[in-house]
């Protein structure tokens, strides 16, 4: 009894630890979310949502999809409709400026990321190793600081964190379910299924045919000919056939969804009745293949999470139980109470994985109808937060993945002092860039980390997939494909998160747990150091291995996206005239949302010509603080580490 209750009083400390760190976590982004400027993308990224939201009544009501931007409509609209429905609800009972709400959003997200992020590191690492991996991604300058701006690549990246930390929960839920139960199902209830899944599979498959096929047969019945349609319309002669070929589309959408939601609902009442089980796996997959899909609905590459996930639920011996030991022995224990009570929150060992199975070495059915189960709902997730996939889902999705793949640039891009052409960047573009803004600590701790999972007497190999599925093999195809990549890396920033987890295997070598906890908080305080010292900038991170942001400055890309604009902003509200005219050397949309309401401000996207600027904006990207009004006086500079970020002239 004695044991049970200093188990139960480790876990209650244990817990209370890691909530108030998080706790903390939490607090220091409600503090600075209000800071922060807006990015160059956001502004046409609300436009785009704004505009997918829209089509929810266009597509209901007239069997269409419409949207303006070419090329936003191959990225999944998912994160950006949830961020300015959640900012406008928060901006009816707020006063906070509508951009830092959004701002917020993009945080909160993030922060769940982090909290995912400990989940899955807890399957390898004990308690404090753990909280050492998830602080370590958590405090990346880098990471946090595009946590609160950008609207597409941090989302993504935080997405497939959550995503995959579902699916390995929903992996162990599933390896748990008795594989015997399947047995005696009946053939019949499989057929049903199959039918009904083909059917469904074929009426949104072939939306364009039959669109086509509805568009034919109205022209040919305004031709004279004799069809369904000719005996159905009344008014064929009077009414345009593209209000007939709305009409009937708008009635096959209709029938299409009637048909789907009865017939899924009858599937549903046979399984209850022939095989309870097949409940219970959906209800186990629904969740974790929800956020699959809006992960993909977000960026077409979120089926990647998907892939890791079933790794892990169709490996070999997948009958997994979780466990916990101590580290200490329990005659130790009977030996040194006092040092069992004091190390105990701290040295509960990782979640372990054992065979329970008789049937280990085989993959059950259980494990592969759950993962068709998880496929069909994320895609069904996907397609339903996603319009542009409505007209032709194949077809959109299959172009989505092709824009994605080679991505239609053509600014030029800065690395190592010379600029380049995206499709031209150097062979090392990638890995220079991830060595120098990543902390100091990083990629020693990946490298010792994948040493020690892969070579010392606790290997853990199934980490070592992980890394390998989530960080190695895809940066092995960018690299040696020399993907076209703009704005530094950002693009891929989900690849990263597995390197922190490397960094456990490290921290958990150290059997002293003073020395463990010293350690750990020597790799992470650069990073906090980097947060501290640039923000709101932290996203123009680099470090002491080049000189920091002094060092980068000129070499390569820093503040890149003008969020140093609001400061700017800042300086011209107290300082401008009332009318007077502001000219933004960038785009005005990120200075305009912090600006005075009174001031004319014009910019390359947008100009309303005025007799006379009385302050000219200018950042440091494309040299342009010194080539915008170069004879005017500086009156004003924003400044981190030294390097002057963006400057206000006064003509």
């Amino acid at each position: 009894m004695k044991i049970v209750f200093i188990v139960n009083e480790g876990l209650k400390r244990q817990n209370l630890w890691v909530l108030s760190l998080f706790f903390v976590c939490l607090l220091a982004g409600l503090f600075m979310f209000n800071d922060y400027g807006a990015s160059w993308d956001e502004n046409i990224m609300q436009v785009y949502a704004d505009q997918s939201l829209k089509n929810y009544a266009e597509w209901r009501e007239q069997g269409g999809v419409k949207l303006e931007h070419e090329t936003l409509q191959y990225y999944g609209p998912f994160f950006m409709m949830t961020v300015q429905t959640a900012s406008r609800f928060l901006d009816g009972i707020s006063q906070t400026n509508i951009a830092d709400l959004r701002h917020l959003v993009y945080f909160l997200v993030y922060f769940a990321s982090i909290v995912a992020f400990h989940t899955i590191a807890r399957r390898w690492f004990d308690p404090l190793s753990s909280i050492g991996a998830t602080f370590l991604y958590a405090f990346q300058p880098l990471l946090w600081g595009h946590a609160f701006i950008n609207p597409k690549d941090a989302p993504f990246m935080s997405l497939m964190v959550i995503s995959i930390a579902a699916g390995l929960k929903m992996g162990d839920a599933i390896h748990a379910l008795p594989d015997s139960e399947l047995s005696s199902t009946k053939p019949r209830v499989w057929t049903i299924s199959l039918v009904w899944l083909a059917s469904v599979l074929v009426l949104f498959l072939f939306t364009p045919a039959a669109h086509n096929l509805i568009t034919e047969l109205v022209v040919a019945a305004k031709a004279g000919e004799t069809n369904i349609i000719s005996m159905l319309a009344t008014k064929l002669d009077q009414v345009p056939a593209k209000v007939y070929i709305e009409r009937y589309f708008v009635l096959f959408l209709r029938a299409r969804t009637v048909y789907t939601g009865l017939s899924f609902a009858f599937i549903l009442y046979s399984w209850y009745r022939t095989q309870p089980i097949l409940l219970k796996m959906l209800a186990i997959v629904f969740i974790p293949a929800l956020l699959l899909g809006f992960t993909t609905s977000t960026r077409v590459l979120g089926p990647f999470a998907g892939v890791i996930v079933a790794y892990f639920l169709l490996r070999k011996a997948p009958r997994l139980v979780s466990t916990q030991r101590l580290v200490i022995s329990t005659s130790e224990a009977r030996r040194n109470p006092g040092k069992r009570q004091k190390d105990f929150s701290w040295r509960l060992a990782p979640l372990e994985m054992t065979i329970g199975n008789e049937q280990a070495g085989q993959l059950p059915r259980i494990s592969f109808i759950a993962l068709v189960m998880y496929a069909l709902v994320a895609v069904t997730a996907a397609y339903l937060t996603w319009p542009f996939l409505w007209t032709d889902p194949a077809g959109n999705l299959l172009a989505s993945v092709q824009k994605m793949s080679a991505f239609p640039w053509a600014g030029d891009v800065l690395f190592n002092g010379n600029f380049y052409k995206a499709p031209d960047i150097p062979f090392v573009y990638l890995p220079v860039l991830l060595f120098y803004q990543m902390t100091e600590p990083v990629w020693g701790l990946a490298a010792l980390g994948l040493g020690i999972s892969l070579f010392s007497n606790k290997r853990k190999p199934d980490l070592v997939v992980l890394f390998s599925l989530w960080f190695l093999l895809p940066f092995l195809y960018l690299f040696l494909s020399n993907a076209i990549l703009f704005d530094n890396f950002r693009h891929v920033l989900f690849i990263l998160p597995s390197v922190f987890l490397m960094a456990g295997s490290v921290f958990e070598r150290i059997a002293k747990t003073s020395w463990r906890i010293a350690v750990i908080l020597f790799c992470i305080l650069p990073g906090i150091f980097g947060i501290i010292s640039l923000h709101p900038y932290e996203y123009a991170y680099y470090n002491q291995f080049i000189g920091g942001l002094k060092g980068a400055q000129g070499r390569f890309e820093t503040e890149y996206w003008l969020t140093s604009f609001r400061e700017a902003a800042e300086y011209v509200n107290q300082n401008a005239s009332p009318g007077a005219g502001i000219w933004i050397e960038g785009p005005g949309h990120v200075f305009s949302p912090f600006a005075r309401d009174d001031l004319k401000i014009n910019s390359w996207s947008s100009e309303d010509p005025v007799d006379h600027y009385e302050y000219v904006v200018a950042s440091y990207r494309y040299i342009s603080n010194e080539t915008a009004q170069p004879d005017a006086e500086v009156v004003y500079k924003i400044v981190r580490d030294d390097v002057v970020l963006a400057v206000i002239r006064k003509p």
